[in-house]
């Protein structure tokens, strides 16, 4: 697929989290639990967005959850399902994330990838992310992760426009 899609997105909700779940199940090896997000919704410090369409898509077609530290925010978790990848849900989500930090003030953002998960290197170098370094063994399974930081989300708000 690679029509655009118009989910709607909005704060996570605790009647959310089947969906988000379900969304952990298919798109990670090592899937979050429900405690595990249920403590990020609940955490003070901690932004969690889900793309809806509860016309089509009751289980949520995606969600994003970061963490925000100071003037510093860690994209935790992003994850689109798979049936709709490539339709622009996940730039979508992280375009609205990287807009609600910058107008928080948060001058950096970084995140972990795993360096075989092309579509989300390629996402986050659409918004300005660069590898920063590799962490060795970071996953449970020994995989490597790629570090990477984002540009101060405040530059990226008028850059991220002129992308799809």
């Amino acid at each position: 697929m690679t029509d655009q899609l118009a989910p709607q997105i909005r704060p996570a909700l605790e009647s959310d989290l089947s969906g988000m779940v379900e969304l952990e199940r298919v798109c990670f090896p090592n899937p979050w639990s429900i405690a595990m997000l249920t403590a990020e919704l609940e955490h003070p410090s901690s932004l969690t967005l889900v793309a809806v369409d509860p016309l089509s898509e009751p289980t949520g077609m995606g969600y994003l959850t970061t963490r925000i530290m100071s003037d510093e925010a860690e994209i935790l978790r992003i994850a689109v399902s798979p049936r709709l990848r490539r339709c622009g849900i996940g730039s979508q989500i992280l375009r609205f994330a990287l807009e609600h930090l910058a107008r928080s003030g948060i001058g950096r953002c970084f995140l972990e990838v795993r360096p075989d998960n092309r579509g989300a290197i390629e996402l986050y170098r659409r918004f300005g992310g660069r590898t920063e370094h590799i962490r060795k063994a970071y996953y449970r399974d020994r995989a490597d992760a790629l570090i990477m930081s984002l540009e101060p989300p405040a530059a990226l708000v008028d850059r991220a426009r002129i992308y799809p």
